[in-house]
């Protein structure tokens, strides 16, 4: 399976809106070091399952060198940090709806879907577009944040 930030980043906001909906209270006064942290999480455990699935199938080759590890380390802590401050970025009623469409996964994820396009009064189609168009924005600002970090 090819996982990318897009993937990564959906997983964090999948858990933040599901956590949310279970009724969870976040205790933090900032919002944002809550979801970052969630953020965090997933990319630490995506790294772990990388390790499992190199070790499971791995063929004896030289050691991957530790200096590239670190940078590609420090190049995902700079993106989730990124990622953290572009969401921040957004207005409430962006980084609101992205969450709660996000919000469930399976079956319930399509009524959810389609319960958010009956509030706004639009077709389902149209609220892909408007989710497609919000993530798009935090790319973009993603992309400039980490090319004005590094």
């Amino acid at each position: 399976m090819c996982t990318t930030p897009d993937d990564l980043a959906d997983e964090a906001i999948d858990r933040v809106a599901r956590r949310l909906a279970e009724g969870e209270r976040i205790e933090s006064p900032e919002v944002m070091h809550y979801v970052y942290g969630v953020a965090r999480n997933v990319l630490l455990e995506h790294w772990k399952s990388e390790r499992r699935a190199a070790t499971a199938t791995a063929v004896p080759t030289p050691a991957r060198n530790p200096a590239e590890a670190d940078v590609q380390r420090e190049r995902s802590e700079l993106e989730l940090d990124c990622f953290a401050e572009c969401l921040n970025r957004q207005p409430e009623p962006e980084r609101r709806l992205l969450l709660r469409y996000y919000e469930h996964t399976g079956h319930d994820k399509i009524k959810a879907r389609s319960t958010i396009a009956q509030q706004l009064g639009i077709p389902i189609n149209a609220l892909r577009i408007r989710i497609h168009r919000i993530k798009a924005d935090l790319l973009r600002c993603m992309d400039r944040c980490t090319h004005g970090k590094t």
